[in-house]
């Protein structure tokens, strides 16, 4: 009898162990939407509600991947040349949300260029890592966000996921 209770014992720990590290190991997939492709986390979802971004996704509880379109026409207006490259239209992103464009720089090892923001929303705060690309005629900004306390845990995964992005 006390062997069986051992074996079972062993068979439940084992089958436990299994299934939390299944759980966890969800590989990545390709979101699609709207001309916009991006690789994110297995547990990713498109978000219903993309509060006025062309493509919006959730991973898991508290990161908030967001990309937006825009045209080249449209930012003519702002002052963008028709032949910006994509680092002038960082630059001017920036700018036109009161950062200032010394500001922006490239992901290591790659030409996208990117600027860290933070805002408070209802009293908490976020960190954001905002992306830039080049498509042949918009330019589109990607915003990966978290809570300030969790961003610098993720920063890698936000460079890894901007790396994914095709436009």
């Amino acid at each position: 009898m006390k062997k069986t209770t051992k074996i079972i014992s062993l068979v439940m720990a084992f089958a436990l162990f299994v299934a939390v590290f299944a759980g966890c190991g969800s590989s990545d997939k390709e979101f699609s939407s709207n001309g916009f492709s991006i690789t994110l986390p297995g547990n990713a979802k498109e978000m219903s509600e993309s509060l006025g971004y062309t493509a919006a996704y959730q991973v898991g509880g508290d990161i908030v991947v967001a990309a937006i379109e825009e045209s080249k026409s449209s930012l003519a207006s702002l002052g963008l040349a028709e032949d910006a490259v994509v680092l002038d239209y960082a630059v001017l992103v920036a700018e036109v949300n009161g950062y200032s464009g010394d500001d922006v720089t490239t992901i290591s090892g790659t030409e996208i260029p990117y600027f860290e923001y933070t805002s408070t929303v209802s009293g908490v705060e976020y960190s954001y890592m905002g992306a830039c690309f080049k498509a042949d005629d918009a330019f589109w900004f990607v915003n990966f966000g978290t809570t300030k306390e969790k961003y610098d845990s993720v920063k890698a995964d936000f460079e890894k996921w901007a790396k994914s992005v095709k436009v």
